[in-house]
């Protein structure tokens, strides 16, 4: 008995053909295809495409009609489609009978792929200069504050894909977040949901250098999560949104405050 009988392994099947396909006689067969695919992230495919990263796309023959179907390179696809100067991409191309042996082709492309986790994507945007990525770093050792992949240190964030989206859509906020929560964080790395709530507050003219430090003192972390927390569980929200880290931010500044308290408009 060999090793592939011994452990049940499947026959290897016979290697596709590689032809470099034009990229009008390519189709996508929405019955098994992910029917959401992120514009944005096509649109940066699209700008920064690269034909040795690409790579080769998998395409079925099908007997049925004797047309190219993706199986697997849906959005490389798409991306090469916006281009001008790119015509064909090249491929590895399957025969197969139907649609139905095509999805299984499809499924076990997918099943199996390990995704890269938010910080290896960016530790590999540092290593190559790619913006906005240097400049958030810039900004952010400016302050004292340094990226890394997890940790508890005082000074350290570790919200990879949120440091994107922060300077990407409130940029004018950034660094008076990032301050705001490495003084309610002191003491320990600096959490998603301080930054959201001082992003929050801060785009709603809430100047939190006036309570940041009152938070620091009343515990920090510690104190206004729980609010947070609360707030989320009565408004029946999934998971911390900026608008919940924000009131529950707001619920911890308006407790110790004396006189009037801070209402923000709907």
């Amino acid at each position: 008995m060999n090793k592939s009988e011994h452990y049940g392994w499947t026959e290897l099947r016979k290697r596709g053909v590689e032809r470099m396909i034009l990229i009008s006689d390519l189709l996508i067969d929405s019955s098994y295809q992910r029917d959401e695919v992120s514009d944005m992230q096509t649109l940066w495919k699209a700008r920064n495409f690269d034909i040795d990263v690409c790579g080769h796309l998998l395409v079925s023959h099908r007997a049925t009609d004797g047309k190219y179907y993706v199986i697997d390179g849906q959005q490389r696809l798409l991306a090469a489609r916006r281009r001008e100067d790119i015509k064909s991409l090249p491929c590895v191309v399957r025969e197969c009978e139907n649609s139905e042996e095509e999805a299984n082709l499809f499924l076990m492309a997918n099943m199996r792929r390990v995704p890269v986790d938010a910080y290896h994507k960016w530790r590999a945007a540092i290593l190559a200069g790619i913006s906005p990525h240097i400049d958030i770093v810039q900004a952010l050792n400016s302050i004292g504050i340094r990226v890394v992949k997890d940790g508890v240190a005082n000074g350290t964030i570790s919200c990879h894909a949120l440091l994107v989206s922060v300077w990407t859509s409130d940029q004018k906020w950034f660094i008076p977040a990032m301050r705001n929560a490495l003084v309610i964080c002191e003491g320990r790395n600096i959490t998603c949901e301080m930054v959201k709530g001082c992003i929050y507050l801060l785009k709603r003219g809430v100047c939190l250098d006036d309570h940041s430090e009152r938070l620091r003192m009343k515990g920090g972390v510690s104190f206004v999560f729980p609010l947070m927390r609360q707030l989320a569980l009565m408004d029946g929200t999934k998971g911390m949104t900026q608008r919940i880290c924000g009131m529950g931010m707001l619920s911890a500044i308006n407790k110790h405050l004396r006189g009037q308290k801070i209402v923000l408009e709907v």
